[in-house]
Parts: structure tokens; sequence; C-alpha cells
């Protein structure tokens, strides 16, 4: 039988935290990048060729879509890149920010003093987030403070291999042949370096959340965008023109025009004339004919234009 897993260390807690949010993070990059493709796919020339120039705001309403939903991905992308190059944090760095990221003391939204004012990871994070107000009587180190004692602990373990004495609170003058002593500050060194460590795994985790909740905040909006641009892009670019469905008996009115109506592919002889044809695709207003075969003009099919003439349907007789 296998032994119970202790509880998980904190920092382990933080790291494995920002893992899951950045592989989110890569995850919306990817998706962001296929609704681009689809998006990019989606705009058509043949949707763009229903704008002609004779309409020009609806082209400019559909350019205008389009680009509104490629900036919208465009944003979500920079934001879950800023979520995966929050730079490391550093004990130093967190004191330089510490210090001039101070606001005013705030009215604290729960009873005082609690854990987080004596512990530093938690103390800091509530700081930061402005969830309580240290109380002055608390023990609590800031990060300055945090720091401070663990330069000032380096510097003198230093000292001590250089062959110097140094002066140690509670104990005196230690020598480096003080091995106790050595032993001491050594301890107290690494009791303050995995603090340090724990409160910048703690901090790299708070800015990497806060990243985060940016991107859910953009990702948010963009969809509103997206789906607003894709339903403007839609209108726009809709055919007006009512598709031939079944078979639909009309007169075909030939132009005048002998090269014209030669060019579509009747005769010259048909040029003028009024023929009877049978609409089998195209629209309403420009169908696809097939006209049937009359003296000097026999049947063909035709793509009517206003170049060549002008079809209108024969009422049914029902």
């Amino acid at each position: 039988m296998a032994l119970p897993e202790g509880p998980t260390p904190p920092g382990n807690v933080f790291t494995e935290a920002m893992l899951s949010i950045t592989d989110t993070a890569k995850w919306i990059i990817g998706a962001s990048a296929v609704v681009a493709g689809v998006l990019l796919a989606g705009v058509s020339l043949k949707d763009v060729s229903n704008l002609d120039d004779e309409d020009p705001l609806r082209l400019v309403l559909a350019a205008v879509a389009v680009f509104v939903a490629l900036v919208a991905v465009a944003f979500v992308i920079k934001r879950a890149g800023d979520v995966l190059t929050v730079p490391d944090t550093t004990i130093s760095r967190l004191s330089v920010y510490e210090q001039s990221e101070r606001k005013p003391p705030r009215v604290p939204t729960r009873p005082i003093p609690t854990v987080a004012d004596y512990d530093d990871v938690l103390g800091y994070l509530a700081r930061l987030k402005g969830e309580v107000q240290p109380d002055p009587a608390c023990t609590a180190l800031s990060v300055q403070e945090l720091y401070s004692q663990y330069t000032d602990t380096l510097h003198k373990v230093d000292q001590l291999r250089r062959g110097r004495e140094v002066q140690v609170e509670g104990r005196g003058t230690v020598t480096p042949n003080d091995q106790e002593g050595i032993n001491l500050l050594k301890e107290e060194l690494a009791v303050l370096q995995g603090r340090a460590a724990l409160l910048e795994d703690a901090a790299q985790f708070y800015f990497v959340q806060k990243a985060f909740t940016r991107l859910k905040t953009v990702m948010l909006v963009s969809v509103v965008a997206i789906t607003c641009a894709t339903v403007v892009f839609t209108w726009t670019t809709r055919s007006s023109e009512v598709p031939v469905g079944s078979p639909i008996e009309e007169r075909f009115s030939v132009s005048t025009n002998r090269s014209a109506v030669k060019e579509a592919g009747m005769r010259a002889e048909c040029a003028g004339r009024t023929l009877s044809a049978v609409a089998i695709g195209g629209t309403l207003e420009n169908p696809r004919l097939m006209t049937l075969s009359e003296t000097g003009c026999p049947a063909a099919i035709v793509d009517v234009s206003d170049e060549i003439g002008r079809a209108i349907p024969v009422p049914s007789s029902k």
C-alpha cells in the first residue's frame, strides 16, 4: 500500500496555478489564430462582388466589420501573450515595486488582524489586492524589510568567508573560527532564502493572474465585437436578387444590338425580336433563359443582361 502524500508545499501550489493559467493562455492563442483564419476564409470574393459601386456604404460597412473582427482577435492574442511574458519576479524588484505602488490605507473588508497580516506571502498578496489594512501591532515583515534582512545576512556570511568578524544581533561578535555562530547565520540565511523564494512565487502568480484577468475582459469584449461584425458583414454582403428556383415561362425582348446578341450565343437575326423562353437558372432580374426555336432564330441558352435584352415573366394562366 502506498503511503499517503504529504501536503503540497505552497511554492508548488503557486507554480501549478501559474502553469494552469499559462497553458490556458496558449490554448486561447491557438483558438484565436483559428478564428482569424476562419474570418479571413469567410470573406469570399463572391460575397464582396455583391457590393457594386452603386452602394458604396455597404462596401464600407463590410470592410469596417472585417477590420473590427480582426482587431478584436489581435487584442485577444496580445493579452494572451502578456500572460505568457510576465517578467520573472525577484525579491529586489518586489521591494522597489511595493515602495512605488503604496496606496493610502483603505478600510479593511474583514476584521483585523488576520493570518495574512502576520505571514509574508499572504500579507503581501493581501496588500497588493487591497483586501486588508495591516495592523501596526502586527509583526509581519514588509518586502523591503525581508529584502534588507536577506541582503544583510548574506553580506555577513560573505564577510566571514573573507576572514572578517561580523556583529550578529543577540550573539555579539562572530569570528571566522566561531563555527556555531557561522552555522546560525547559515540557518538564518536559508530560512530567509526560503521565505524570499516563496514570496517571489506568490507575487509571480499574482502578476500572472492579473494579466489573465485582463485577458478575460478583452475576450468578453472581443466576442461581442466579433459577433456584431459578423452580423454586419453578413447583412451588407447579402444578395438582394432572388434566385430562380423552378422553370418560369418568360417573354424575352432581344436587344437591337446585333453584335451583342451574337456574342451572347444567338444569331444576329434574333436582334429586335420578342421570343418565348423558359428561365432555368440565374436570378429573377437576370435569368438564364432557354429560348424556344422560331423562324430564323433557333433555340439557344442565354444569360440575360442589359446589353442583350430584357426578360419578362409570363403571368400564370391558373
